[in-house]
């Protein structure tokens, strides 16, 4: 559990960095706003992916040792 919240911690900080540089670019090019397509995210998405699946098994594995220790 306490990997896990570490890992979302980062996770958070990095999308956080993302996008204060998404704010960053929009101020300094607002005209360009409307042509500009940004790319989609798939390192962060990935990473974010990643994890809600770990941390899905890690609650489902929790509740199958609860449920036959309890």
């Amino acid at each position: 559990m306490i990997r896990h919240k570490e890992v979302t911690y980062t996770l958070r900080h990095d999308i956080t960095l993302h996008e204060q540089s998404l704010a960053k670019f929009a101020a300094e090019n607002s005209i360009a706003l409307d042509h500009k397509h940004f790319e989609d995210h798939p390192d962060l998405r990935d990473k974010v992916q990643t994890e809600r699946k770990m941390f899905r098994e890690l609650k489902d594995e929790l509740a199958n040792f609860l449920g036959k220790n309890i």
